[in-house]
């Protein structure tokens, strides 16, 4: 609802589902990640996040991106989807949005300067 306020299209928001090893068995968040619930013109990034026991465990940062693409890849629902799934995913994707708004922004900001 907060993004809906900002944005009530969807046209820039991304959404992104943490959590998804959590999930009930035999449940999955299938449909919202193929933005089927909720579209959004950015779509839907599904991610695993450190457990409180990864980091008492003192389990790396490298370990867990492993950890995360293990699981889309071996999930019977995700595995698909998997090269569009994790962290590293969603950082390249934010990464590529925010050189994007850059460029697009670049020659207004340098009218603005001169």
């Amino acid at each position: 609802q907060l993004a809906k306020s900002v944005d009530p299209y969807g046209e820039r928001t991304m959404g992104v589902i943490t959590k998804l090893d959590l999930m009930d068995a035999g449940t999955d968040a299938l449909a919202i990640l193929r933005g089927n619930v909720i579209p959004l013109r950015r779509g839907f990034v599904g991610v695993v996040n450190r457990s409180q026991q990864d980091i008492i465990e003192d389990k790396s940062p490298d370990a867990a991106r492993g950890a995360e693409k293990a699981f889309f890849e071996a999930h019977p629902k995700y595995r698909t989807m998997s090269s569009q799934m994790g962290t590293a995913f969603l950082a390249r994707r934010l990464n590529e949005l925010l050189l994007s708004h850059v460029a697009n922004c670049l020659p207004e900001l340098q009218q603005k300067v001169q």
